[in-house]
């Protein structure tokens, strides 16, 4: 009785969805569903939560999406249409009417979908294979690739469009086994819901349509007809899709055009526009940095062979299942040429071309079922891909946590007041279409979070077609935001008005404080802040002249700069030495302040560089609580620049071990020379801020 029950398909499903939810659990899910848009990609998944929370506050109209970035209609709007139908904005909007403005919810519908769809592959798998371990481990693979786990539970559509083309796959192979018109129209509603999330998605929904019309033409009539006998359905429901999303990619391009909008892409960045040289880097760029986020090696290995070995075995296939590989293949490779230029920054746009991976892999184990099923059906074989999954599994939490707690979720580490400031915001009597400028930031992902429509450092590029709009880089620049309606500055921390000079003539009448941030209001006159007026705490020189004990002197005579040193005459801009880095003692001159300063205390570190690109890093012992390495180049004499990095204490390191420290992680020498910090005192402590 027991076996039976193990062995029922009741069961094995509960063991799989069981599965899905442990390894969710592995990839902290738990935690990250809860977070808002932030690391890898925080723009573009702003630009979702934007559109759907515009809906929610606006007149739920469908057809006028907005974001909160003001670059639209001369920089007065934020009309903006992606090349997606918004459907899963609307629909999330329309949840927002309901439960409130919770961007969980948006989390929560695309990671269901995604799990949907892991399972209907099982279920596909299952017909295919007939053995309920394969059927289990292929999705479980494919749910370890690091950019279906981060954008799987996220903001974007791409990993929905995939899971609803598994689903529409599922009903295909349902239709294939009976010939029953409600698995066909089954299908092509999932499929049509895959096209409306990511047009991409439909891939496998035109290689079908393409088998059907070659076979149409070279086939046999009659076991055609028997094999697929509505294909008037099939054929009427993919122009009934096409129409329906090409209506919308139509809209949303005279949408765009009517705004002037060139801030959502509904175009091509095809490989015959970039050069030689560009085609190499970009290629370099993804196999160095992009290669292991998209799978493990190993299981790239596993693709490759699964390949090969279809294609060596390309007889033993079925004439339909050779000719929707084929035109997955054909597809992929116009895909890929098409928006060549986008995989360089963008590893989502990837995505929805994992079917043809997947298919191979697929299609290699049904072969081996079929040649040689004892060791399809071996004990080694399953325990070696049992410890592949194991693998994979690590691999993609690692890369999961990568992206959450290191560098790449700078963003939050910078801004991270900016998260929860909405609430005191509305305290203060700012409304939420009150136009605002936030600095410093170059995407809509700041006014997202704040809930408030204005402008940032955004560069209009307008697709390399005209010369791109610069908002708010300059004086001239703020004052024109200024006349488009702006009523408030909204500074980061009191450290960027040192790094943005052009913007203290603005920050004078102070109405807020949130932590780190500043708010300034821009209709009133009456000056009751002056950012200049600071006082110095401590003021550091080291220009690598006097050495103790193997460290560095400072010009107090007192204080000593960390790490061994390298005294250098080689290259010197002022005195007779200077601190030579390389790549066998990378770092340079090095302070640290245990006790850690108080937040709301600014720091300006300024050093003269020579040769490469070695950098002034300010961070905490754990990197995940500070981190910065985006020093300005201010100054130039002959070869030697001068950087300059400054910074203000967040409420997330008040009190906490700091270091400054200057780090070559090149090759080649790089010379330092008169390395100086400066630190002031939070200027509301001093009675500087009167209200």
């Amino acid at each position: 009785m027991k076996r039976k029950i193990f062995y029922s398909s009741a069961f094995q499903k509960l063991i799989f969805w069981s599965l899905l939810l442990i390894i969710g659990f592995i990839y902290s899910y738990n935690q990250s569903i809860t977070y808002r848009p932030q690391s890898i990609h925080a723009w573009r998944q702003a630009d979702c939560a934007s559109i759907t929370l515009n809906y929610y506050q606006d007149d739920m109209n469908p057809l006028h999406p907005q974001v909160h970035n003001l670059t639209s209609d001369g920089g007065t709007t934020g009309y903006a249409a992606t090349s997606e139908m918004p459907v899963l904005y609307y629909f999330s909007a329309i949840l927002y009417k309901i439960f409130g403005p919770h961007e969980i919810l948006i989390r929560l519908i695309n990671l269901f979908i995604f799990f949907l769809g892991l399972f209907y592959l099982f279920r596909t798998l299952i017909l295919l294979l007939d053995n309920k371990f394969w059927a289990m481990l292929v999705p479980l693979l494919v749910f370890t690739s690091p950019v279906l786990v981060y954008y799987g539970n996220n903001f974007l559509t791409n990993v929905s469009a995939l899971s609803f083309a598994f689903i529409a796959i599922y009903y295909f192979a349902r239709y294939m086994q009976n010939q029953r018109l409600v698995h066909l129209l089954k299908m092509m509603g999932f499929f049509l819901f895959a096209g409306i999330f990511k047009l991409p998605a439909l891939m496998s929904l035109f290689a079908i349509a393409g088998y059907l019309v070659f076979n149409m033409i070279f086939g046999e009539k009659k076991t055609d007809s028997q094999n697929f006998p509505h294909k008037l359905y099939f054929f009427t429901g993919i122009g009934l899709i096409l129409l329906i999303i090409g209506s919308w990619v139509l809209y949303a391009h005279r949408f765009n055009e009517i705004h002037e909008c060139y801030y959502f892409s509904t175009t091509v960045f095809p490989l015959w526009k970039m050069s030689g040289i560009q085609i190499r880097e970009l290629i370099s760029h993804v196999w160095t940095y992009w290669r292991t986020a998209y799978f493990h090696d190993s299981l790239h290995l596993v693709f490759l062979i699964s390949a090969v070995y279809t294609i060596w075995n390309l007889r033993k296939l079925s004439r339909m299942h050779l000719a929707i590989l084929i035109f997955l293949v054909m597809q992929f490779f116009v895909f890929v040429v098409l928006q060549f230029q986008t995989f360089y920054n963008h590893d989502y746009y990837t995505i929805n071309l994992n079917i043809l991976p997947i298919s191979f892999l697929v299609s290699a184990l049904w072969i081996l079922k079929k040649q040689k099923p004892e060791f399809f059906n071996g004990k080694w074989l399953k325990i070696g891909f049992g410890l592949l999954l194991i693998l994979n599994v690590y691999h993609a939490a690692n890369q999961q946590q990568f992206r959450i707690n290191a560098w790449p979720n700078k963003y939050y580490q910078l801004k991270a007041d900016v998260y929860d400031i909405e609430p005191y915001l509305r305290e203060i009597g700012l409304a939420y279409d009150d136009k605002v400028i936030f600095i410093p930031d170059g995407s809509n992902v700041s006014l997202c979070l704040m809930n408030q429509h204005g402008w940032t450092q955004y560069q209009d590029a307008r697709f390399n077609r005209a010369e791109p709009i610069l908002y708010n880089q300059d004086i001239a620049g703020i004052e024109a935001s200024i006349e488009r309606g702006a009523k408030y500055l909204i500074v980061n921390n009191p450290a960027d008005l040192e790094t943005y000079p052009y913007v203290k003539p603005f920050a004078s009448h102070l109405v807020g404080k949130y932590k780190s941030i500043l708010i300034f209001d821009l209709q009133d006159t009456v000056r009751n802040f002056n950012p200049d007026e600071k006082s110095v705490l401590m003021d550091l020189f080291c220009n690598a002249e006097m050495i103790q004990n193997q460290k560095f002197l400072c010009a107090d005579s007192l204080t000593v700069i960390g790490n061994v040193v390298m005294q250098s005459d080689e290259h010197v801009f002022d005195g007779d030495f200077s601190c030579r880095t390389d790549k066998n003692k990378p770092y340079g001159f090095a302070w640290e302040l245990p006790e850690g300063a108080k937040q709301g205390e600014m720091f300006e570190v300024s050093v003269w560089r020579y040769g490469g690109d070695a950098e002034i890093i300010a961070s905490a012992d754990d990197a995940s609580y500070f981190y910065l390495n985006n020093a300005e180049r201010v100054e130039t004499k002959g070869a030697w620049e001068k950087l300059v990095l400054s910074f203000a204490i967040t409420e997330k390191m008040h009190s906490r071990h700091l270091k400054i420290y200057l780090y070559n992680s090149g090759n080649n020498p790089v010379w330092f020379d008169n390395y100086r910090i400066v630190r002031y005192a939070d200027p509301f402590d001093l009675g500087i801020v009167t209200k």
